[in-house]
């Protein structure tokens, strides 16, 4: 029997609870003992230990400032993660560019490359492994292992890309292909689950019992968490809502991709003059945070994504009764467009229960944090932190 951060009874005690320790202080921040303990559900003895063998190893460090208490006793020292014990690669495949990121352990983003790609198999492998060798000198840290994300319909198991419809790839072992050209671990998973794994795991929801998180990019999808398990459906397949309709806020119907995506909104830019032909989303971005006139009608554009987004929101929240929403979108982080966002959805919402709905600013940060998160929670699932071998610094 086990508790929400995996600590078991006795009997089947051991490496377990080293596991629920770091998924605790992963999750929750700097902690004294008396409540990490209270906190995983194990009396003080045993978080000792724990505790003890974490700090010999490295892998966690008391914070410099006492917690103050009131009444008698000790001051309790709070214990928190090294960051820099271990750092993770945090590869993201994106339609237009590959983004490589070196993570630390506490999810913060230690250095980031991109580069434009074609879609073209051998040689965004190839870039792959190249920004990856680029950020293996930026911290002399140890590298636990490396995330591939990428949207569409991957099986995470063997690490497959079973369709990627924007890109055309259809079966590719991409785990396979990149284990043999690269140093360390590697696992492969959809963008949008790795996001659900991030929100748990560094704490980015309020309850990770019972949520979804939505994607809204150049690909729509979502991955829903229940009794804090991300589901990944048969063979990985689930998640793409790039197909269905939703209010178009006109008075008809659309196919989500053709309301929602951003290559959507982009072409729209461009058949109103607002860019060139051969403008691109970060033109748009910039052209929106400006002064001009037409930096109004730019941001007008992205604001009208984010209400119609609401229509896509509410059949979810209608189909699944999530408690909260995260959405990640590279297009909805202004403060203008989260608010039409929060708003719409309130509106549709207004008779019914109103999920939580939190919207991720960082896009960038969004994106390294998830396929950082897929090593770091495969790690506490296997016990890797309990095993006195592992190389810290």
């Amino acid at each position: 029997m086990t508790n929400k951060f995996g600590t078991h009874k006795p009997q089947k005690a051991g490496v377990a609870n080293t596991s629920a320790v770091m998924r605790y202080l992963l999750r929750e921040g700097p902690t004294s003992r008396v409540d990490l303990a209270t906190g995983v559900g194990l009396t003080q003895g045993p978080i000792t230990r724990i505790v003890t063998d974490l700090l010999e190893r490295g892998l966690v460090q008391e914070a410099g400032t006492a917690l103050k208490m009131g009444g008698r006793g000790r001051p309790r020292i709070p214990i928190r993660i090294n960051r820099d014990a271990l750092h993770v690669v945090s590869v993201h495949i994106g339609v237009l560019q590959v983004t490589v990121s070196r993570v630390n352990l506490s999810g913060g983003v230690v250095k980031s490359h991109s580069r434009e790609h074609h879609g073209e198999l051998k040689a965004v492998i190839r870039t792959i492994t190249g920004l990856c060798e680029k950020l293996m000198t930026v911290n002399v840290a140890p590298v636990l292992g490396i995330g591939v994300t990428i949207g569409g319909w991957v099986n995470a198991r063997s690490g497959t890309v079973k369709r990627s419809e924007l890109l055309q790839w259809n079966d590719i072992e991409l785990k396979n292909l990149l284990a043999s050209k690269l140093p360390y671990p590697v696992m492969v998973e959809s963008t949008v689950r790795s996001h659900a794994v991030a929100d748990m795991l560094f704490g980015y929801v309020s309850d990770p019992s019972n949520f979804i998180h939505v994607f809204i990019g150049n690909v729509i999808e979502f991955a829903s968490v229940v009794d804090g398990k991300v589901l990944d459906g048969v063979d990985g397949f689930g998640g793409n809502v790039s197909n269905w309709k939703i209010d178009d806020g006109l008075g008809g119907h659309g196919y989500v991709l053709d309301l929602l995506s951003d290559f959507a909104v982009l072409a729209e830019a461009k058949r109103e003059g607002l860019l060139p032909n051969d403008g691109t989303w970060d033109d748009l971005l910039k052209l929106a945070g400006g002064n001009s006139s037409n930096s109004l009608r730019a941001s007008r554009l992205l604001i009208d994504r984010s209400r119609r987004s609401a229509n896509l929101l509410t059949l979810l929240a209608f189909a699944l009764g999530p408690k909260e929403i995260v959405v990640s979108s590279r297009g909805i982080a202004t403060k203008d467009e989260i608010s039409s966002l929060k708003q719409a959805f309130a509106f549709q919402m207004a008779r019914y229960p109103l999920p939580k709905l939190t919207v991720a600013q960082d896009w960038r940060k969004a994106i390294a944090t998830g396929g950082a998160a897929v090593i770091i929670e495969d790690a506490l699932n296997k016990h890797i932190f309990a095993d006195n071998s592992l190389e810290c610094v």
